[in-house]
């Protein structure tokens, strides 16, 4: 037999199926939009500029690298920005979380190393100039918050905090701005 619980299934699982085929219909289209906007570019590069086809290759594969890489050192750094946040938030600065501080320190003007010696392509030369700028406002912030910690012993633990809250805002600018030019 045939009853309503049935035929409001059937209808259910058609209204599903065009949804599906709706969402990957738009991601067919955004895929191809975005192979044709690469090769638009690739095409400039090679019979403007006078870029030769293999180089062009070597650069996509070098800025497609640094991009993996921009993505898990902004995951590092923003990890190193919340520990030092949560010391702060226990609003006790004792030597064990100075120790703490001065270890995640250390991570961040190592990562700032790391970071400056990546290679990209000129095509993400201003990118990596930004990212390199908002790194040394956090890099800064973070020297500045071992400073108040070493000199405080729980005195200018307020001080410290406000330090701590810039940095926060700077990592959280870093983050919009990698994901801003990334997905452009």
């Amino acid at each position: 037999m045939f009853n309503s619980n049935y035929l409001f299934y059937i209808i259910a699982a058609f209204i599903v199926l065009f949804i599906i085929l709706a969402i990957v219909k738009k991601a067919v289209k955004l895929v191809i939009f975005l192979i044709i906007l690469l090769m638009g570019v690739s095409a400039y590069n090679i019979f403007i500029k006078g870029v030769s086809p293999k180089q062009e290759l070597n650069s996509y594969k070098i800025d497609i690298q640094y991009g993996r890489e921009i993505k898990d050192y902004t995951v590092k750094i923003k990890t190193s920005v919340d520990n030092i946040k949560k010391v702060l938030e226990s609003e006790k600065i004792d030597a064990e979380n100075i120790k703490v501080i001065k270890n995640e320190n250390s991570n961040l003007h190592e990562y700032e190393k790391q970071i400056a010696s990546l290679k990209y392509s000129s095509k993400l030369k201003f990118f990596h100039r930004e990212y390199c700028k908002y790194l040394k406002k956090i890099v800064n912030g973070s020297d500045t918050t071992l400073e108040v910690a070493n000199g405080s012993q729980n005195k200018n633990i307020k001080l410290a905090k406000e330090v701590i809250d810039n940095l926060t805002l700077s990592i959280d600018n870093l983050t919009e701005f990698s994901k801003e030019k990334i997905e452009n």
